[in-house]
């Protein structure tokens, strides 16, 4: 059995990083509509809204120009190459419905269609095609990847790459005896090329939940993390996280009745219990002398599989998505707010790696290798192993 990667004790001043946050804005759609958010170099400006104009500053700031390309070397490019060194790290897409969190972080059903090096590919097909090649030149000796995916569909737990016999079961979330959140049950699929992840997100973006409202045609009905691990022959584990969030709504705005509305419930439920976690762990940060307040983590699944991206050990950023019209400021006044807390937030940077004996390394051998002829006779092409932690 595969132990959990197990992170070294940080010494007493361990390094930090803040998480980084980047404002995107889409562009604006629709003849006659005014425009509420300027951009200016760092600075996002705002006006639209009952508390007047509010100036915001960020890390970084993409206008409605900016290319995919772009946005991926300022956010997840650096990112990548801390996986192989064993360090995790986190890229989150967040921000209202329709404000193209989607199209930044990459639309799964295109993977097939899409090369990474297309002008519209995003942030995810990107990383697995530089993830894959780093992990080809080091040989497949040093380094091997595996990779997850997951919703979170009012407040229960899917695995998209599940076989069909496991396929529509909620899996359970819990903590293993050295802290670390596992999802019993989730399935490790191995790639050693581009092309295997692409049809593995395919195949994942099928099973993900979506429907359309007034605001979005094609909106997001879950949370879903799609995790890569990078193991080394060292022993070092890097563990990079995609997280493509379904975005806040207002039902007068979206229309949304019946099952619509009961999910877009539960998606402002966990996105409020992702903003609560955010608020508390800024607080300790900006008054290290004030008494610690408690981080409610355990609020909800989305906010129990961040942990270790929000106040843990990964770098992070965020892409906090916004739309330019001033019949959006009040939503992009809330996405803004969040995210300008979210930059107090502070990791401590860890590096991980694996503890096993050899007996257990040989029979995690044995598995993969088994689960790869299992998936060459099915004509799949890739491994999966069970268990995964996320």
């Amino acid at each position: 059995m595969r132990m959990p990667p197990a992170p070294a004790a940080p010494p007493a001043a361990a390094a930090k990083d803040r998480v980084r946050v980047c404002v995107r804005v889409r562009p604006l759609s629709g003849d006659g509509e005014t425009r509420a958010v300027t951009a200016a170099g760092a600075k996002i400006v705002l006006g639209g809204t009952h508390a007047g104009e509010r100036s915001f500053a960020f890390d970084g700031v993409f206008g409605e120009a900016a290319t995919q390309q772009e946005v991926y070397d300022k956010t997840a490019a650096s990112l990548v190459a801390r996986v192989f060194d064993g360090f995790n790290s986190t890229i989150m897409a967040y921000g209202q419905t329709g404000s193209g969190k989607t199209h930044t972080m990459g639309e799964p059903m295109d993977a097939l269609a899409q090369s990474f090096s297309d002008a519209g590919a995003g942030v995810i097909p990107r990383a697995l095609h530089e993830v894959c090649a780093r992990a080809r030149a080091a040989g497949g000796d040093d380094a091997t990847v595996g990779l997850s995916y997951l919703e979170v569909y009012q407040e229960k737990l899917y695995d998209l790459l599940a076989d069909e016999d496991g396929d529509g079961e909620a899996l359970g979330v819990r903590e293993d005896a050295a802290g670390h959140v596992v999802v019993p049950g989730l399935t490790e699929h191995a790639v050693a090329a581009a092309s295997d992840a692409a049809r593995l997100l395919h195949r994942g973006a099928l099973r993900r939940k979506t429907g359309a409202t007034k605001m979005n045609a094609s909106s997001s009905r879950s949370h879903a993390l799609l995790q890569v691990r990078v193991r080394r022959a060292s022993g070092a584990v890097g563990k990079l996280v995609l997280v493509d969030l379904a975005g806040s709504e207002r039902a007068t705005r979206t229309g949304a009745e019946g099952a619509r509305l009961r999910e877009g419930i539960e998606i402002n439920k966990g996105l409020l219990a992702l903003g609560n976690v955010v608020a508390a762990l800024a607080a300790n940060e900006e008054d290290a002398a004030a008494a610690r307040r408690h981080v409610p983590f355990r609020d909800s699944k989305l906010t129990r599989l961040l942990r270790d991206s929000l106040g843990g050990t990964a770098a992070t950023w965020v892409v906090a998505c916004v739309s330019p019209r001033a019949s959006d400021a009040e939503e992009t006044a809330n996405t803004l707010r969040y995210a300008s807390r979210a930059r107090a937030v502070a990791n401590v940077r860890v590096r991980h790696a694996v503890s096993e004996t050899p007996e257990q390394q040989l029979i995690a051998a044995l598995r993969r290798e088994n689960a790869d002829l299992k998936a060459r006779l099915r004509g799949g092409g890739a491994a999966a192993t069970g268990g995964a932690a996320p």
